[in-house]
Formats: structure tokens, sequence, C-alpha cells
């Protein structure tokens, strides 16, 4: 199982490198993070149940603690652009950066899920943003 989780969080570093190394500020950067996530899931549908697996990462200790490190890493770099793009204008402040990135993220899971259910019959990408897009106040 630690295997399958390295290769669900394969493009974790690449993606948040990307953004920094690139300076692309935080709004384009959580943009570029959120389309990078849903165009791996269209490319690789079966990594996505990997996040519908709770009771797996309930029974064993180690599988359980990697699978947190995966969730708090993404949250945390969610979070952070959330935060710096608030502090400059570029992303609304009427909701805490938290749970902003909570919303964001429960989200792409809940497309993510919806997608997966019905067979992968439409767009993740363009549901995702979309989506994201008017929570953030129409990009």
């Amino acid at each position: 199982m630690l295997t399958i989780l390295d290769k669900y969080s394969v493009f974790d570093d690449v993606i948040m490198n990307t953004i920094k190394e690139q300076a692309m500020g935080n709004k384009k950067g959580l943009l570029y993070y959120l389309r990078s996530y849903s165009e791996y899931y269209e490319n690789y549908p079966q990594i996505t149940a990997v996040m519908f697996s709770y009771d797996v990462y309930r029974y064993d200790g180690t599988v359980n603690e990697k699978m947190k490190n995966i969730i708090e890493k993404r949250q945390e770099f969610v979070t952070g652009l959330i935060e710096n793009g608030q502090k400059n204008g570029e992303i609304r402040s009427d909701i805490s950066a938290h749970d902003l990135a909570d919303i964001i993220l429960g989200l792409v899971w809940s497309h993510t899920y919806k997608w997966k259910t019905f067979g992968c019959t439409f767009s993740l990408k363009e549901k995702i943003l979309n989506s994201i897009g008017f929570i953030l106040g129409q990009i």
C-alpha cells in the first residue's frame, strides 16, 4: 500500500516546486495546482481509488501516517497560496484561508468522487476549474 501512496503523491513536489520556481503568483498558482491534479486524475482514473479507500488507512498505522502526511502537505500548500493571495488582494478574504482551502479541496474530492462514480463521463478538469472560479469570485 505504501507504494500505491507513493504513486498517488508522486507529482506533489513537482507541482509545488513549479509554482514556486515560476513565481506564478498565488491565484495563478492555485489554478495551476488544481489543473495539474485534475489532469493527473483524468489521465490515471484508477489512482483516484486511493482517495476513497478510508478503511485501508484506518487499520495500518504506517499507511495511515503516510496518507495523513500527504493530506497535510497538500492542505498546507493550498492554505499558504490562499493566505498569500489574500494578503496581496489576489484572492477573496471574506473567508479564512484555512476554511477556503477546506472548501476547495473538498470540492475537488466531491467532483472527483462524482466523476468516478458516473464512469468518468465528463471533464473533471473543467468541472473543478469552473467551480473554483465561482468560489474565488470569477477568475
